[in-house]
């Protein structure tokens, strides 16, 4: 079986940003250690695409890194998994461009991995 490529939002990126700079201002070593536990839980995405439980409100995927939520959709016939928001849970529901329009409305740049 093939893998999938991963997509990030420009948007995205700067999320996960601010989450390493908040956890950072009291324990810059946790951030880091944090941070890169949630990019390994999307890493895992590439050979474990369905993982995440369907948000069918939404019509896309999620899977939880505690406190944080990682929402994302899948792209079966390019094989690539675009990762759309990593929200708090606490946080009020986001908004979500319906799938015909993802890469148009999230950013005009996206960095494939």
């Amino acid at each position: 079986m093939k893998n999938y490529k991963l997509s990030f939002s420009v948007k995205t990126q700067y999320e996960l940003d601010d989450i390493y700079l908040y956890i950072a201002k009291d324990n810059p070593e946790r951030a880091l250690t944090f941070k890169q536990e949630i990019e390994h839980s999307i890493l895992n995405l590439i050979n474990f695409s369905h993982s995440g439980k369907e948000y069918k409100k939404k019509k896309c995927r999620y899977v939880l890194h505690t406190p944080y939520i990682i929402y994302y959709r899948v792209d079966e016939k390019n094989r690539i998994i675009k990762i759309a928001h990593i929200r708090h849970g606490a946080r009020k529901p986001f908004y979500f461009p319906k799938a015909r329009s993802l890469t148009k409305n999230i950013s005009q740049k996206k960095v494939v991995l």
